[in-house]
């Protein structure tokens, strides 16, 4: 790309993790903003799912900067860091706050249309983490010999949490479109969709962004 010519590939890495960090914190700003907009009748309801998404989101921006720190002073990250800790806890923290915003609905959705959707979201992601375990499996034992078992398990790890992320994403989509009142929940799910489909570095804070929408809505 342009700015690799201009920045090298260490540059260009600073940048784009720079980027990251920023869209990071927008985005649990935003979290934070709309947690505390929970009002009246459905404030325990949506708080206790945005704070569970906050704490997610917090972990997330704790992760891309020191991921960045690892690139600054030491050029490249380690096999297996604190940022992976707090990767890995933010998802855990994001899929609660998601599981706790779509559980109170799940009674209302088995007696409309949308239960035929909800099998999509579920077929989807089942369909490419068959496709994407199967491609693996045969790739598993030389990415051993080169990478080794720790780096490998980590990669594997990421992939399934992403794959869970699809799915509870695409479940918010379907649920939200076409939803005037919840326009900004819509788009916030469709950051996270993003997101979890998004292995390229500069996707990542275009996806952020996106997420941060929500709280304009």
């Amino acid at each position: 790309m342009l700015w690799q010519l201009f920045l090298g590939t260490h540059g260009t890495d600073l940048y784009l993790n720079t980027l990251t960090v920023l869209a990071a914190g927008a985005a649990l700003w935003s979290s934070l903003q709309a947690m505390k907009k929970q009002k009246m009748i459905l404030y325990r309801l949506l708080k206790t799912s945005w704070f569970y998404i906050s704490l997610g989101l917090s972990f997330w921006l704790i992760a891309e900067t020191l991921w960045l720190a690892y690139i600054l002073f030491l050029s490249e990250p380690l096999e297996l860091s604190t940022a992976d800790i707090a990767w890995m806890l933010g998802y855990f923290f994001v899929f609660i706050g998601l599981y706790k915003g779509i559980k109170p609905i799940s009674s209302i959705l088995k007696s409309s249309g949308l239960s035929s959707r909800m099998k999509l979201a579920y077929a989807i992601p089942l369909a490419l983490g068959a496709l994407l375990i199967s491609l693996a499996l045969a790739e598993v034992p030389e990415a051993i010999k080169e990478k080794g078992l720790i780096t490998v398990f980590i990669d594997t790890s990421y992939v399934i949490l992403d794959l869970l992320l699809l799915t509870l994403s695409m479940e918010e989509v379907l649920i939200f479109y076409r939803s005037k009142i919840t326009s900004g929940l819509h788009m916030f799910s469709i950051g996270l969709l993003l997101l979890a489909i998004s292995d390229f570095t500069i996707l990542r804070p275009l996806c952020t962004l996106l997420i941060i929408f929500e709280i304009k809505q």
